[in-house]
């Protein structure tokens, strides 16, 4: 499967590793090419410097349906607001976005697949593999 990961954040940037060694085609796009360095030296996907808002993005890699994505930076209304887009313009099921406001991710997580929270991912497996245990 293709996927498109939008911002090259530390997060991002294990992410694309983990789905390429998966077998999974990986597509970065991040405004600052320095942002590129967050990913390993072994990586083979495509580096793309631009805004990962900027439709014609897609359109001129030939997003499709059919391909992932994922909202990565460091911006939880950039992720929000872009994963919206492609999902409405490109009818794409298949969407992922790091929340890293904690309050704000508990409430899309009530509503949304999907949705990835650092603090709250976190704080709620340490509970679970430590206090819950």
């Amino acid at each position: 499967m293709r996927v498109v990961i939008m911002g090259a954040s530390k997060i991002a940037s294990e992410l694309a590793h983990d789905l390429e060694m998966e077998g999974h085609e990986i597509i970065v796009i991040d405004l600052d090419e320095g942002g590129f360095r967050r990913l390993r030296d072994a990586f083979k996907g495509q580096k793309i410097v631009g805004s990962g808002t900027d439709m014609e993005i897609y359109k001129k890699i030939n997003f499709s349906s059919e391909d992932a994505f994922i909202a990565a930076t460091n911006s939880d209304n950039i992720n929000l607001t872009t994963a919206k887009l492609i999902q409405t313009t490109f009818n794409c099921k298949r969407i992922g976005k790091v929340i890293r406001d904690p309050f704000r991710a508990r409430a899309f997580k009530q509503t949304e697949k999907g949705i990835g929270c650092p603090i709250l991912d976190t704080a709620i497996h340490i509970k679970e593999t430590v206090i819950d245990k």
